[in-house]
């Protein structure tokens, strides 16, 4: 009769600490949020995206984040090259970047990396890669 006890006080235990342990749900995958989530978009969205300081992307956990700072680069297929444009901070797209989105063409790929947010107490959060196609 014992083991059974504690077998079920064993389980209870187990089942009320994992209720704590779980964590609220993180972000895996992230893209520009202009008015909706995308995954592509026109080389005129994407200027709108980007003067729309501070950026916005949208996360697959629901949320949607404003960007503190990221490093920005664009990769195209002709010629074949990933091109980096420094760091663009308090949400703005570094120049550069800028003049590439608008000379880009479609195919071409700008990724967002090292991106950074506040959270509600103001520490800075790191969010995964942003990536998204010019068309």
């Amino acid at each position: 009769m014992k083991p059974k006890i504690y077998l079920s006080l064993l389980l209870a235990a187990c089942c009320f600490l994992n209720g704590f342990s779980q964590e609220s749900k993180t972000a895996e995958t992230c893209k520009p949020y202009l008015d909706s989530m995308r995954t592509e978009m026109t080389i005129e969205d994407a200027l709108k995206w980007a003067d729309s300081a501070p950026i916005r992307v949208s996360c697959d956990d629901g949320k949607i984040y404003t960007l503190l700072k990221f490093d920005i680069s664009i990769f195209t297929k002709k010629p074949l090259q990933t091109r980096e444009f420094g760091t663009g901070e308090k949400g703005g797209i570094p120049i550069l970047a800028y003049k590439a989105i608008e000379n880009g063409k479609p195919g071409d790929t700008v990724i967002l990396k090292n991106t950074v947010y506040l959270d509600a107490e103001r520490k800075e959060q790191k969010l995964p890669v942003i990536s998204f196609v010019l068309k």
